[in-house]
């Protein structure tokens, strides 16, 4: 298998993110989850695992019971892993290593 440039990676990635909504579950998933590489400030997995602080916006909206951030984040990360019937594999790229083991 011919491994993906980085530069190639977003649009890809949206594309398949996309189709998992309606597709069927697969035996294998793997799952990439990059903040760096978004193109957006829907969702961050930086946020939802702890290892990168919330905005005030962020903390107004949970304050106030509307949507978040979290909640977006966290619906499209239980899409992607529900769709594994046996194996599921997350791999998580982020800029600071030692932070986000410490979470």
């Amino acid at each position: 298998m011919n491994a993906l440039p980085r530069t190639s990676w977003p649009s890809r990635l949206t594309m398949v993110r996309r189709a998992m909504l309606m597709s069927p579950r697969s035996s294998r998933v793997l799952v990439v989850l990059d903040d760096e590489e978004a193109a957006y400030n829907l969702y961050s997995y930086g946020k939802y695992l702890g290892f990168t602080p919330l905005s005030d916006n962020d903390d107004a909206r949970i304050a106030a019971g509307e949507e978040s951030v979290l909640d977006r984040t966290r619906r499209l990360f239980y899409v992607c892993c529900s769709r594994a019937l046996k194996d599921l594999a997350v791999v998580l790229f982020v800029p600071d290593v030692a932070a986000a083991r410490a979470r």
